[in-house]
């Protein structure tokens, strides 16, 4: 059997099933011994259902047994439901690593855990995941379930047939022959036909040995047919013959699944309660002995079955239950809550059970354990129940996040329950329940208007002593509904003071209020206040040892990022947020990541990628709802960048836009941005102006600068349209000044062709000029319309070859240290003499290398291209459409093909007095031949010679 035993570990896995009494934990235990193999026991039992109890104990066990303290076993919190097959695999995987030597993991009593238990489906995901070093035995009174089949497919697991643990005629013999080596033959025959009657199964043959008929004594009538009856009749036996002291011993202890000696003594209240336990360990009386921390004693189960009927029995129904109450009291005084609840279930003390799960709910609820509260609380009767609110609570709680609307309602239930029993604490815990399940929803937010008007504390004064984590949770839950439906409150400022007070004074426990505090110091525009509380809540790239505090802090980050116009970073910061979730399971942060993605694509000009991320954050259905709200708002903002207005209108018409109802102002504001953009375009000029009114409103309610920054640059907008060009720079003037004491990099909704066109304006006036420099080096923008591009305008490249020739990127001049590379150069020069025609690649190849066939000729010219692109830093700056290379013209000023622009505009305008600027702005350009001292290439020859002849053509005028 141990060969067995061997052949499976050495595959990964080993399944033995059988049933009670049959041997299974014995040969487990006696291989463990002989192969002298490390292991780490774990015994299941039915609530090990509960897979976040499960975690919990199982690390604990791994704590116990391994001298290695990481990486850390961590509970499975409500934020990794979500990805809990990724946390099981990691789990294990961490588990593997705490062992640096071979290890035998192994689940006894697999059997008691309920068939439609989620961990039927994770043990064979963890055990996958485990390293070659750590092995498996299941121990089970059934045969491996169906998910365990990939396993088996891939020969990692092996069972035993049930009938292998049947002892052989041979086996039993060698069992009365080891417990009997000095006795006769004629004893020896008598010992064995006891044992035959059990006919191969282990505990019945040990019973049988010690207590069964023979001798012409009968068992009961059908116990060789049924192991159960006949290991009930003979342990009845056992029991009867027993001491009486050690029987009653017995008939008290029976009540508790386990027990150490203390505790065995308090009950019984039996002096001699060690030497009985460790009697019964030493005869194989069906008693093991557990070495933790302490000695535990645990019985059988079918021998703990035995004594339980005795008992009934014995004791009367009182007794029982007064047996059960002081063995509970006793594990609770051990913090063993789920042996203490067992207990007092068992004895139906409603009452006390119901105040020990209201004292136990907050450690379950940091363990992850919320399948366990609600399956303790449904066990008590509603009677019970329905009058204490505390456990309506712990419910709602419990519920959060998996089942947000159930979570509210039994808040709401809560809250009425504790104002008619005045209880203040638990009111204000209610409220903030059903606040923060409401605001994580986001569903229809017009709900909290009502709930508001509710809430049992209006300022924080109002707040009683609270204990920290519920003071900070109803600071949090009250601050997100006054942001959320009245940002201009002047409680509101109050409430988000006081939050983030409170969270400092505390130590920041958890980083939760972070990115709310940021989010919305963003929205009232005040950008260095939003970096100091980012910077205060600790690292942006905290350690891995908590995801979810990762996840949040690249959320803060990322949203940062795009804000101050850092579009690495945020790139950056969203990867490694959903690699984290992705690694680690915890995917509650996805949604708000990947919507910052949107953000940042839309702010660059990367329509495609914004669609393709905003598409992983569609909600499942477009209801009323701020979810849906601001998917909409962003689809919307999508089309206006595309240019196709009509459908940007049509997803946030005003008139048909819910966002003020369902969300709140913030939300309206931003989706008034768009539209009023939209109506613009579309010439909705009545439409324009109310949408523009409404956001200025909108703005100082709120009392926000940043829509106060989108108000100035739409009403210029406006202006601009109706031909206003001083009121247009006055606008943009208060704008633009707000902006760079903000430190803004852009607007909310913007429409990046209207923001470009009035930069030109800004420009060509000379208003805020090294702001508006940086806004556009920051940000992409387009060239601005009508193709005349003031000189101002801050290229990503500028290319000088009147009178010289030079390079400048990001305003750096390139130099080289060594020699010019001269072929690079070629083809940029090349593609300059061509201006916006382009060249095609095998006029480049034909002229720069003639001598070479098409193959060489075309790999020498993609290393080229590769490395001018490199060089120049901008992957876009030469386009290759159809074959024809041609500059980028978003991307590069060429000081020639503006000189052109500018005197064909002089050349068409017959009033000297409106050409004269284009034409001395052309002069200007124009300091010297074109790309003076170049071998002369037909082509750049015939530039040359046209450049200087419109030169002289516009000097004589």
């Amino acid at each position: 059997m141990f060969a067995r035993i061997d052949a499976g570990l050495d595959a990964g896995c080993f399944w033995i099933p059988g049933p009670a009494g049959a041997g299974k934990t014995a040969l487990v235990a006696s291989y463990l011994k002989v192969r002298q193999q490390k292991c780490v026991w774990y015994r299941l039992d039915e609530g090990d259902a509960d897979i976040a109890t499960f975690f919990h104990y199982l690390a604990l066990g791994i704590d116990g047994a391994s001298l290695r303290r990481k990486p850390a076993l961590r509970d499975l919190t409500p934020d990794h439901r979500q990805g809990v097959t990724t946390f099981t695999r990691r789990f294990f995987e961490r588990l593997g690593e705490r062992f640096g030597a071979p290890v035998v993991l192994v689940f006894d009593n697999y059997q008691d855990v309920g068939h439609d238990s989620l961990l039927h489906e994770l043990v064979p995901l963890g055990i996958g995941a485990l390293p070659r070093h750590v092995s498996t035995i299941l121990i089970s009174r059934d045969g491996p379930p169906a998910s365990f089949a990939a396993l088996e497919v891939a020969r990692t697991l092996t069972a035993l047939s049930p009938d292998e643990l049947i002892l052989t005629r041979q086996e039993e013999a060698a069992l009365v022959s080891l417990a009997y080596p000095r006795v006769g033959r004629a004893r020896t025959l008598v010992l064995r036909e006891r044992v035959a009657v059990a006919q191969g199964w282990a505990a019945g043959a040990v019973l049988q040995m010690e207590y069964g008929g023979g001798e012409g004594r009968p068992t009961p009538d059908g116990a060789s047919q049924s192991p159960p009856a006949l290991f009930s009749y003979l342990s009845k036996e056992v029991v009867g013959r027993l001491p009486d002291s050690l029987r009653a011993f017995l008939l008290s202890v029976c009540v508790l699944r386990e027990m150490t000696v203390a505790i065995a003594e308090a009950i019984s209240h039996s002096p001699d309660a060690k030497q009985h336990l460790e009697r019964l360990h030493r005869t194989r009386n069906f008693t093991e002995r557990i070495d933790r921390d302490e000695t535990w004693y645990r019985f059988h189960p079918l021998f703990r079955a035995t004594l339980l009927e005795l008992a009934a029995c014995t004791h009367s129904g009182a007794n029982l239950q007064a047996l059960r109450r002081r063995g509970a009291e006793l594990f609770f005084e051990r913090r063993l809550a789920g042996e203490g609840m067992h207990l007092l279930f068992d004895a139906g003390a409603w009452h006390e059970a119901a105040d020990q799960i209201c004292a136990i709910a907050p450690e379950l609820m940091a363990q992850g354990r919320v399948d366990t509260l609600v399956a303790w609380i449904a066990q008590i009767p509603p009677d019970v129940r329905d009058p204490r609110p505390w456990l309506t609570y712990w419910l709602g709680a419990a519920r959060m996040p998996a089942d947000l609307a159930l979570a509210v309602e039994l808040f709401k239930t809560a809250f009425h329950g504790f104002q008619t029993a005045s209880d203040q604490v638990g009111a204000i815990a209610s409220w903030s329940g059903a606040a923060a399940s409401m605001t994580i929803a986001m569903g229809d937010l017009s709900e909290l208007d009502a709930w508001l008007d509710l809430c049992p504390f209006r300022v924080p004064d109002d707040l009683p002593s609270l204990p920290p984590p519920l003071a900070l949770q109803s600071a949090a839950a009250m601050a997100q509904c006054l942001v959320w439906r009245r940002p201009g409150d002047p409680l509101t400022e109050q409430w988000m003071a006081f939050l983030k007070r409170l969270w400092e004074q505390l130590g920041r426990p958890q980083p939760t209020p972070a990115p709310f505090l940021v989010t919305y110091q963003l929205w009232k525009g005040r950008l260095d206040e939003a970096k100091a509380i980012s910077d205060a809540s600790g690292p942006r790239t905290p350690d891995a040892g908590d995801p979810a505090a990762t996840c949040m802090a690249c959320y803060t980050e990322s949203v940062l990022a795009w804000f101050e116009g850092d579009a690495p970073r945020c790139v950056a910061a969203v990867s490694r947020g959903l690699e984290t979730s992705h690694r680690e399971g915890t995917h509650n942060w996805d949604h708000q990541i990947r919507s910052q993605a949107v953000y940042n694509a839309l702010f660059q000009g990367d329509i495609d990628e914004a669609v393709q991320c905003l598409e992983l954050v569609r909600p499942p259905t477009l209801t009323p709802s701020a979810t849906g709200q601001h998917y909409r708002f962003l689809l919307s903002w999508c089309h206006l960048q595309r240019d196709d207005f009509a459908r940007s209108w049509e997803c946030q018409n005003p008139s048909n836009c819910v966002a003020a109802v369902v969300a709140g102002p913030v939300p309206e504001a931003v989706g008034l941005i768009v539209s009023t953009h939209a109506a613009r375009e579309l010439g909705r000029r009545d439409d324009a102006a109310r949408g523009h009114k409404r956001l200025a409103a909108l703005a100082e309610s709120i009392d926000s600068d940043l829509f106060r920054f989108g108000a100035g640059f739409l009403g210029a907008a406006l202006a601009m349209d109706d031909g206003h060009l001083e009121k247009t720079v006055s606008l943009l003037t208060s704008a633009l000044a707000l902006g760079r004491r903000r430190g803004f990099m852009g607007y909310i909704g913007w429409h990046a062709r209207t923001v470009a066109n009035l930069c030109a304006v800004a420009l060509r006036a000379g208003v805020e000029t090294d702001y508006v420099v940086r806004l556009l080096r920051t940000r992409w923008l387009p060239l601005p319309g009508g193709g005349d591009v003031p000189d101002a305008w801050p290229w990503p490249i500028k290319i000088r070859t009147l009178g010289g020739f030079s390079i400048e990127v990001d305003g750096e001049i390139l130099s080289w240290r060594r020699r010019l590379p001269r072929r690079q150069m070629d083809v940029l020069k090349l593609l300059i003499a061509a201006g916006t025609r382009g060249v095609p690649q095998q006029v480049v190849m034909d002229t720069l290398w003639p001598e070479s066939d098409g193959d060489v000729a075309k790999e020498t010219l993609d290393k080229t291209l590769q490395r001018l692109r490199r060089l120049l830093r901008y992957p876009g700056v030469m386009p290759s459409v159809a074959g024809v290379l041609r500059l980028n013209p978003d991307l590069c000023w060429v000081d020639a093909v503006t000189f052109e622009h500018l005197a064909e505009r002089a050349q068409q305008r017959a009033d000297a007095r409106t050409s004269a600027p284009a034409r001395e702005r052309a002069l200007a350009l124009y300091q010297g031949p074109f790309l003076p001292g170049d071998e002369i290439e037909p082509r750049l020859l015939a530039t040359r010679s046209r450049l200087a002849s419109t030169f002289r053509r516009l000097s004589a005028r």
